[in-house]
């Protein structure tokens, strides 16, 4: 194919909106067959990711076997020759706006168009568990979030993800909604000692829901979660709300003010958990992005 930054003369191409959103959505592989994508199941084991990059020229002439259809003609082979590189620009605008067109939002101002897109293919339960399950791509240790340009259930326990850019940090982020009354395992003195960390409610220049630190803020303060002797895995909840009251009014400044009870309200402030989040970096010891993740 010739270049066509040499015919200065062309006129502007203006690829039809629908014929540029559906090559958009060709380029970032929708209606591709999962067997290009990973051509032996092994390649992708249950309960593993694989990180990739896409490479644009694959997706070029992806592209160009879905125009060579419309090539009835020498006129409409030398047409595609002439203009493929605006072809592609129209084609790289198009993936900046095919997910918020998808969503039906108003898709945001472009910053760059054509830079490097990578991904991941995560095949797991927890595809099938958390149906809203979050996904962030970030760079410069956590301050730069990229743009999610697709992220797509392929099947029940397969994700597919592409980003805006190249990532150092991926976090996968339980469904917002999941915020639930829980137990987190901390180590405490001790492996696997159940425990909480307190918050505080409100009282004595502590804010509702803030987490309660001593020692200039560098420890937090936390309470053992006693267990029944009956049953295993039961809380004691009497005991419990016994440990938090009894801790709370030995700290300098009670956190439940001139209450003597700690109260359902209160109770349920520290026993909240948030959604979990699981992070995986992409940077060996030596700098270097590695190439899959189990």
């Amino acid at each position: 194919m010739s270049d066509d930054s040499t015919h200065s003369d062309l006129p502007d191409l203006q690829l039809d909106p629908e014929v540029a959103q559906w090559l958009g959505k060709l380029s970032l592989l929708y209606g591709v067959p999962l067997e290009y994508l990973v051509p032996d199941s092994r390649m992708l084991p249950p309960e593993s990711i694989r990180f990739f990059y896409l490479d644009k020229n694959w997706t070029d002439r992806l592209l160009d076997g879905a125009l060579s259809v419309g090539v009835l003609s020498t006129k409409e082979q030398i047409f595609n020759k002439t203009f493929f590189n605006k072809i592609y620009q129209a084609t790289d605008l198009a993936q900046q706006n095919t997910r918020a067109l998808i969503r039906n939002k108003i898709p945001e101002v472009p910053t760059h168009i054509g830079g490097t897109i990578t991904g991941l293919l995560i095949r797991s339960r927890v595809v099938s568990d958390y149906p809203g399950l979050e996904i962030k791509g970030t760079t410069n240790s956590g301050e730069n979030e990229l743009k999610i340009l697709r992220m797509d259930r392929l099947s029940d326990t397969l994700i597919i993800c592409l980003f805006d850019g190249k990532p150092d940090k991926v976090e996968f982020i339980q469904p917002s909604e999941g915020l639930h009354f829980g137990i987190p395992q901390f180590f405490i003195n001790e492996p696997n000692r159940n425990a909480i960390l307190l918050r505080g409610l409100g009282f004595n220049g502590i804010s509702g829901g803030d987490q309660i630190t001593t020692n200039d803020g560098k420890d937090n303060v936390s309470v053992h979660v006693p267990l029944t002797e009956t049953a295993k895995g039961v809380l004691d909840i009497t005991q419990l709300v016994e440990n938090i009251t009894d801790k709370f009014k030995s700290l300098p400044k009670n956190p439940m003010g001139d209450l003597s009870e700690l109260g359902a309200g209160g109770f349920a402030i520290q026993m909240v958990v948030t959604q979990q989040i699981q992070e995986y970096m992409l940077k060996t010891s030596e700098g270097e992005t590695p190439d899959d993740c189990n």
